[in-house]
């Protein structure tokens, strides 16, 4: 391009003359009228020696700019609102990812809240809200766990086997290292979790008890077994007698019952708390259905087993049909506890627990309840 070209094509500023910049910020640039003291515009580009646009790095326009450049900008540049500037803070510093799993989270927290809500006058249903999440939340959170570990074995063979249940964290490590590659498995572990939790501690309802009873059975105290143990000794005598022989000899000798009938008085004030007692049990009487209507009941005092009398056993159908089967294995011709009531008679080998109200002095307790069942009494006969 020859100089007679150049000097034919007229110079216009691109700011109007209202817009300009004070001539007190030094030279200015011909074509956007910005002021400049470069050999190009950093701002639009313009070379006057070679009459062209050329690009300006980013980062050397900032240095070569300087506070009089900055003081241009803020005069021309709007400022943006407060919350605007929150929100564009808070965007650059979570990802798309991140707010996607603070949004599962949320909606796991909103959807506890209605189900607690919903379920406020129905007990029952409520229980089964917060058991279906709760065991719901575990195995989609299991399950994420056990994918998530595959996938991190196959890139690192540093993993082994035992690292799924002793290290977990270290599987979850690699999987947040590799984000958002690991979106759908990280928002699947946390989708369960949250599940789990807002069903535990939001809706409730969940029967704690019933989830941790596994049916083992607690064994009965050693000083009832001691007594059990003494008394089946006394019985046996001569090593030739049969167990059934020893027992109801036992049966034949044993003293009367010295606990008769309530004893008169009045009723405490004040209601005490209900007592533990651990029985065993010495025969049971049979209902019309052929099932179990009551157990007759004789525990340790002082040493000697006495009969203390009779409960109704609150246990479901199929554990009082397992239970009547072994008492039907296990039936004897007299009580090992000498008493005068009338019923089917077992062996010494079944132990449960009762609560009474009261236990006076040469009477029986008061008010017994039943409480659980134990286990057996293992002894050698």
């Amino acid at each position: 391009m020859s100089q007679a070209t150049l000097d034919e094509q007229p110079i216009e500023p691109s700011l109007a003359p209202e817009t300009a910049f004070p001539a007190a910020l030094g030279p200015a640039c011909e074509k956007c009228g910005r002021p400049n003291t470069a050999a190009a515009c950093q701002h639009c580009g313009w070379y006057p020696v070679l009459g062209i646009h050329v690009e300006i790095d980013d980062a050397y326009e900032a240095v070569m700019l300087g506070p009089q450049a900055a003081v241009a900008e803020g005069a021309a540049a709007p400022k943006q609102p407060g919350w605007e500037k929150h929100l564009a803070v808070w965007a650059s510093l979570i990802p798309w990812w991140g707010w996607l799993m603070v949004g599962t989270t949320l909606a796991c927290v909103a959807a506890g809240v209605a189900a607690r809500l919903a379920t406020l006058g129905n007990p029952t249903l409520q229980t089964w809200c917060g058991v279906g999440g709760l065991v719901g939340g575990l195995s989609i959170a299991a399950v994420c766990h056990v994918v998530a570990f595959v996938l991190c074995s196959f890139e690192d063979a540093n993993f082994g086997v035992a690292d799924l249940i002793i290290k977990p964290l270290k599987t979850w490590k690699q999987i947040a290292s590799g984000l958002p590659k690991y979106i759908a498995i990280a928002n699947g572990g946390n989708f369960g979790v949250s599940l789990a939790l807002s069903a535990a501690l939001i809706v409730g309802g969940v029967p704690y008890e019933r989830l941790l009873d596994w049916g083992f059975k607690a064994p009965p105290k050693q000083s009832l077994v001691g007594a059990i143990a003494s008394a089946a000794s006394q019985a046996k005598g001569d090593d030739n007698k049969s167990l059934e022989e020893a027992v109801n000899e036992f049966a034949g000798d044993a003293g009367v019952d010295q606990l008769s009938g309530d004893a008169a008085g009045k009723p405490p004030a004040a209601v005490k708390p209900r007592e533990k007692l651990e029985c065993l049990i010495i025969g049971y009487h049979a209902g019309k259905s052929g099932g179990i209507q009551s157990l007759l009941l004789a525990t340790d005092s002082g040493g000697k087993l006495q009969y203390v009398g009779q409960v109704t056993p609150a246990i479901e159908a199929a554990e009082a049909i397992e239970l009547l089967k072994k008492f039907e294995r296990s039936l004897a011709t007299r009580p090992f506890v000498k008493t005068s009531e009338s019923a089917v008679w077992l062996r010494p080998r079944f132990t449960c627990r009762v609560t009474y109200r009261e236990w006076p002095n040469g009477a029986r307790p008061k008010d017994l309840q039943w409480d659980q069942m134990l286990d057996e009494v293992k002894l050698p006969w």
